[in-house]
């Protein structure tokens, strides 16, 4: 099984970037911690973006596979938000980075 990228180490890399306000929480199924889902905002634009890091079944479908979640949000309330975006889990934090700016 692949390793996951949970809360903890997501809220460092964001630090390690810049003054983000993460809102994440730990994804725990049946005691197996999946990765973790939850908010990014810039606070100098007021932009959000949902995200999650649990990893898509490869058996399930293979495009996804070892990708991880993003896009846009309202509000912290916004689980729809605009278009799904995907990326390989170490390109991540850019791409989000880029998208609240």
């Amino acid at each position: 099984m692949k390793k996951t990228l949970l809360m903890t180490a997501l809220k460092n890399r964001f630090k390690k970037v810049g003054n983000y306000e993460c809102h994440l929480k730990n994804i725990n199924i049946n005691g197996v911690k999946r990765g973790c889902s939850g908010f990014i905002k810039n606070p100098e634009t007021e932009k959000i973006i949902y995200l999650t890091t649990e990893y898509v079944c490869g058996n399930c479908y293979k495009p996804l596979e070892n990708k991880v979640m993003f896009r846009t949000a309202k509000d912290f309330k916004d689980y729809t938000g605009g278009t799904n975006q995907w990326c390989m889990e170490n390109e991540l934090v850019d791409k989000v980075v880029k998208a609240l700016a």
